[in-house]
């Protein structure tokens, strides 16, 4: 007659609640390419949690009826990333242009980058630039108005400079003539077309 032992008995007890005990995933993505995980090739999720990362071999133990399996086709995997608030698409293009003006500096210190930007761009086309702060250059102290500050070293050449939030633009005045814009045209929903409170002329700030 066998018997079994009480160890033997406890053992089998142990591993059977184990097995029970492994959490099964809501889904499964196989036939991955994964983001710092060279050698895997699947993750198991469940209830919005990663419950396994690694080979496709190895989630058999996750998988339930339930189990929804997606075959991601050699298809590559990355961390979700939340930002209420970014601007992707902008960052990839070309829209900034290469010219880099100073963060943070005066209307009046904006004069070299202004220039170097001059310097170094030979075409006549539009030119693109970003990086100055509204803050800082529309000052009540500025002698001159940013649109006769850049009007003064781009007499002729369209020029566009993105603030560095990108939420607002300084233009000079063959910018705004390409555009179509005068003192009297009507702002656009959502927008300001800035002017000189003295004057009423526009003050190159869009």
């Amino acid at each position: 007659m066998n018997r079994t032992s009480p160890l033997t008995l406890i053992a089998s007890l142990i591993m059977s609640s184990n097995a029970s005990a492994v959490e099964k995933a809501d889904m499964i993505l196989t036939n991955a390419k994964i983001h710092g995980h060279e050698n895997a090739d699947a993750i198991a999720v469940h209830d919005g949690n990663i419950l396994f990362v690694g080979k496709m071999s190895d989630t058999k133990k996750y998988r339930s009826e339930n189990t929804e399996v997606i075959d991601l086709e050699h298809g590559y995997v990355m961390p979700g990333f939340i930002d209420n608030h970014n601007h992707v698409f902008e960052a990839a293009s070309e829209a900034g242009g290469n010219c880099e003006l100073s963060m943070d500096a005066s209307l009046e210190a904006q004069i070299p980058y202004l220039k170097a930007c001059s310097r170094n761009s030979k075409s006549k086309g539009w030119l693109m630039g970003y990086g100055f702060s509204l803050d800082a250059i529309l000052n009540e102290d500025n002698i001159q108005t940013p649109l006769e500050v850049i009007d003064g070293i781009f007499p002729d050449r369209p020029v566009v400079f993105m603030e560095q939030t990108s939420h607002s633009m300084w233009v000079n005045s063959a910018a705004l003539e390409l555009a179509g814009i005068t003192k009297d045209s009507p702002e656009p929903q959502g927008g300001k077309i800035l002017k000189d409170p003295v004057s009423g002329e526009l003050n190159g700030i869009l």
